[in-house]
């Protein structure tokens, strides 16, 4: 999908336009990315060759996660038990993970981003036609050290899941952790349909099935 959009200067900033000029209504990012409150989706986990049951759940807003802020709250469970709760943002630029808490062998550890990670730019085609290849973001973590996240664009390509053959972007995203070890895993995001197939964690592939009837 390509989403183009032309830049009007007015006075010292920057707005989109049209191509006649008109002044263009913010994107609804939470569409773009699939993340309205109440969505569950259901995934096949690819776990060794052994298919688990995966589900994700836009649960609710979050007001009190961060001050000031609208945080869309997510669950993620494996085989009905929860292993990840993470807090996003959305805004006219894409999205951003706030923070997560995340079970890790047998503890759960609690990751609060102070410098929001960017997930995803929006768009991810400019108005020359180019896609945006990379994008980094290195923040502390408010529970000590910091964590580097880069993600790289492989481009628009079919993808076929459970669920149906998308147009998807190949997102290779590596995680440098407090450690300074890295994680790499394989994201694929098509707009307006979400993260139709991603890994989590290292080894564990999600694919999403057909919704249910």
């Amino acid at each position: 999908m390509r989403h183009v959009a032309w830049l009007c200067v007015l006075g010292l900033g920057l707005t989109a336009c049209g191509e006649d000029g008109e002044e263009l209504p913010p994107p609804d990012i939470a569409a773009w990315v699939k993340l309205q409150v109440g969505l569950v989706e259901e995934f096949d986990i690819d776990y060794q060759g052994v298919i688990l049951d995966g589900t994700r759940e836009v649960a609710a807003i979050d007001t009190e996660y961060r001050e000031g802020l609208e945080a869309i709250k997510v669950l993620y469970r494996q085989n009905n038990n929860l292993i990840a709760t993470r807090w996003y943002q959305t805004v006219d630029t894409g999205l951003l993970l706030l923070g997560e808490e995340v079970v890790e062998g047998m503890q759960v550890v609690t990751r609060t981003f102070v410098t929001p990670l960017q997930v995803l730019p929006y768009p991810l085609v400019n108005q020359y036609g180019q896609t945006v290849q990379n994008w980094t973001t290195t923040s502390a973590l408010e529970e000590g050290g910091s964590e580097t996240h880069r993600y790289d664009n492989g481009g628009l390509g079919s993808v076929t899941v459970p669920a149906g053959s998308y147009q998807a972007y190949h997102l290779v995203h590596t995680r440098t952790d407090t450690q300074g070890s890295n994680h790499q895993l394989d994201e694929y995001f098509a707009p307006d349909q979400g993260f139709v197939r991603f890994e989590y964690p290292e080894g564990e592939l999600w694919s999403l099935r057909p919704a249910a009837p």
